[in-house]
C-alpha cells in the first residue's frame, strides 16, 4: 500500500528517480502493462493513484487493488491492480493489471507481474498439433471451423479471426511458437505466413484447450497477438491506455 502511495506522489511531481526506486529493474525499464509505463503515463496525463486493498500471495508475491483518476477530478478512471514482490524489507513493484486470472495467477506463483504471452513455456503437443492446422488452413479452410468451441466466449470471434487470416495471407503457413498455461489447461500455438497485400506477414496466435495429442482440442481463442485476455480469459481490459 505504501508503495503505491509512493508512486501517485511520484507522479504528481514528476520524480522519474523516485518510482524507479519504487519498482524492480524490469518493473520500471520492461515495455508492455509495466509500472514505469504506468508511471510514465500518470506524470504525462496527471494520473492520480489511490490505492485500496492488498492481498498476500506466495513467496512474498503482492497485489495491490487501486483506483486510477485525474487530477482535480473526483470521478475514477479505472481500476487496476499493482503487481509486486515483498522480500520482508521492502515491497518493489513491477506489473500494471486489469484481468483477474493474470492477478489470481501470479498470487498462486503461476506466472509473473508482466504477462508475455510469447514467453510462455514451450507446449511442443500444440506447436505439433499447429503444423498439421497450419496444413489444413491452405487446403480446406472450411473444415477449421470445426475444430472452435461454440460454447466459448471467444468462439465467433476466434472463427472469424481464423477466416480472415486464411484470406489476407498468401504461401505457406509455418508455426511461430507455442506456449503453455498449466494451471488453465490451455495452449497457444502461433502461425505466420505472408500478406497478401505483399506488406511484410500476418500472425494468428490461437488459445485452445484440451489434449491436441489425443485429439480433443478445441479453439477458444484467437487473434494477432498472445496478450493475457486472449490467452487467460476472464478480463476486463488488460492493456493500459
Amino acid at each position: 500500500m505504501d508503495a503505491v502511495s509512493a508512486l501517485g506522489e511520484a507522479m504528481g511531481v514528476r520524480d522519474e528517480d523516485a518510482a524507479r526506486a519504487l519498482c524492480t529493474e524490469r518493473g520500471f525499464a520492461a515495455a508492455g502493462d509495466s509500472v514505469g509505463r504506468l508511471y510514465a503515463q500518470g506524470a504525462r496525463k496527471g494520473f492520480r493513484v489511490q490505492p485500496l486493498a492488498a492481498v498476500e500471495g506466495r513467496e512474498g508475491r503482492v497485489v495491490v487493488t487501486a483506483l486510477l483518476g485525474s487530477k482535480g477530478s473526483s470521478r475514477g478512471a479505472g481500476q487496476v491492480w499493482l503487481l509486486g514482490h515483498d522480500d520482508g524489507e521492502r515491497c518493489r513493484l513491477e506489473g500494471v493489471a486489469r484481468n483477474s486470472a493474470l492477478v489470481a495467477l501470479f498470487l498462486d506463483g503461476e506466472l509473473p507481474a508482466l504477462f508475455d504471452g510469447r514467453a510462455l513455456p514451450p507446449a511442443p503437443a500444440a506447436e505439433a498439433w499447429g503444423g498439421s492446422l497450419a496444413k489444413a488452413l491452405r487446403e480446406a479452410p472450411g473444415s477449421v471451423v470445426g475444430h472452435v468451441d461454440p460454447t466459448s466466449p471467444a468462439g465467433a470471434q476466434a472463427a472469424e479471426a481464423i477466416s480472415a487470416f486464411t484470406h489476407d495471407t498468401v504461401g505457406p503457413i509455418r508455426v511461430l511458437g507455442s506456449g503453455a498455461v498449466a494451471a488453465l489447461d490451455r495452449q497457444t500455438v502461433g502461425l505466420i505466413a505472408g500478406a497478401s497485400d505483399g506488406q511484410g506477414e500476418r500472425q494468428l496466435w490461437l488459445v485452445i484447450e484440451g489434449t491436441p495429442a489425443e485429439g480433443s482440442a478445441r479453439v477458444v481463442g484467437a487473434g494477432e497477438s498472445p496478450t493475457a485476455d486472449r490467452v487467460l480469459g476472464a478480463g476486463a481490459d488488460g492493456r493500459l491506455r
